[in-house]
């Protein structure tokens, strides 16, 4: 599911030519295998980067931080003789009676938060995901969307309503960022189902962003292990993501985040990138003669891939290497939503092709294809 391929020399244009005709692309079929979306929209970008990024943690002021976080999210249930402190400095905030001596409290009771420098996980209440599969989550975005109204469990609000909430318990709980930023990349409207009659709530996704520029969120299927005499080599895509769940536009019910605020450095500016047509073209070229991919979405964003050395005996991880690419993301099937992908992925520097996708999906792909 990885090929590397030769670059024409033509195929690599500057920066700000990486869209040109773009338009002549739309609802078209490329060669025998890529039919591409009715809608293509350009990334509104000058500029792109190759670059890495580090945790930045600040230990400084824990305790205040940690009673001012859960003050905020809990709000007027908020009592701070249930917050606490074990050995390792991580701050708990138990709503549930400690668990018996000797063990863990389950963090993914719905009544349980933790902190250590930054927010993890925090539920106020229970709740379940949007179920991509049948068909009933409506998908907005941010800025393109931003005044649809909707009617959740605790009332109307519009979808800017809900992302402003979001982005500002970000901008307060998780300072640390730089050289990026972070915010709400899509929303999902659905009916949740823990309850057991149906409630409505939306599932905000937010992402990393460099300069208009968005970084891939979602996980993927693509997972790629070499073998050498002592060790192997594990190969991914890493997403950086936060995620809610707001049952009104000013209360949120859920937050998550996959790891503490970075900073970025290393960072190389590019002046050439291979464009959107040639990224076409080389799919079109490299791939299997009796596929044809359906493309929904493409898109130019950053890919965090990932490189993870581990001792071949014992397992232990000797060293992890993340570096943020542009790639050319190719979307085979949005259902899937933000839990996996389904893309086909060209790296706009190398050229290397990636088919991001499962057996399954392939095969549901496949299947879909016969029947149309």
């Amino acid at each position: 599911n990885v090929l590397s391929v030769e670059v024409e020399e033509e195929s690599i244009v500057p920066v700000s030519q990486i869209f040109n005709g773009y338009e002549e692309l739309q609802g078209k079929k490329i060669g025998e295998h890529i039919v591409m979306p009715d809608k293509i929209e350009p990334c509104d970008a000058d500029n792109f980067y190759t670059f890495k990024v580090t945790e930045n943690t600040n230990k400084s002021n824990m305790e205040e931080r940690a009673k001012t976080l859960f003050r905020d999210f809990f709000g007027s249930s908020y009592d701070e003789a249930k917050l606490s402190i074990d050995s390792a400095g991580v701050f708990h905030y138990n709503v549930l009676p400690p668990p018996p001596e000797g063990e863990e409290q389950d963090r993914s009771d719905p009544t349980y938060a933790w902190y250590d420098g930054y927010p993890a996980t925090i539920y106020k209440a229970n709740f379940t995901y949007p179920d991509f599969a049948n068909g009933t989550v409506v998908v907005y975005y941010p800025e393109k969307d931003s005044s649809v109204e909707m009617e959740l469990a605790g009332g109307r609000c519009t979808v800017g309503e809900v992302c402003q909430t979001v982005q500002d318990f970000i901008d307060k709980e998780f300072p640390g960022y730089e050289g990026l930023t972070v915010s709400p990349t899509s929303v999902y409207y659905y009916d949740d189902f823990s309850e057991g009659d149906p409630i409505k709530r939306v599932y905000v996704n937010c992402g990393m962003v460099k300069e208009g520029v968005r970084c891939l969120d979602w996980f993927t299927a693509y997972n790629y292990i070499t073998t050498y005499s002592d060790w192997r080599e594990e190969t991914y895509f890493a997403p950086y993501y936060k995620r809610f769940v707001l049952d009104r536009g000013d209360n949120i019910l859920f937050s998550n985040s996959s790891g503490y605020p970075v900073k970025t450095y290393e960072e190389v500016k590019l002046d050439k990138l291979i464009s959107l047509k040639a990224a076409a073209k080389m799919l079109d070229s490299n791939l299997a003669e009796n596929l044809v991919f359906n493309v929904e979405e493409v898109s130019l964003m950053y890919c965090t891939k990932s490189t993870s050395k581990y001792n071949k005996s014992t397992g232990e991880e000797l060293g992890e290497f993340r570096e943020f690419r542009p790639y050319w993301v190719f979307e085979l099937n949005t259902s899937c939503g933000i839990f996996s992908s389904c893309s086909l992925k060209v790296d706009a520097i190398s050229g290397e092709i990636i088919v991001d996708a499962s057996v399954v999906q392939m095969n549901s792909l496949r299947d879909k294809q016969k029947q149309s």
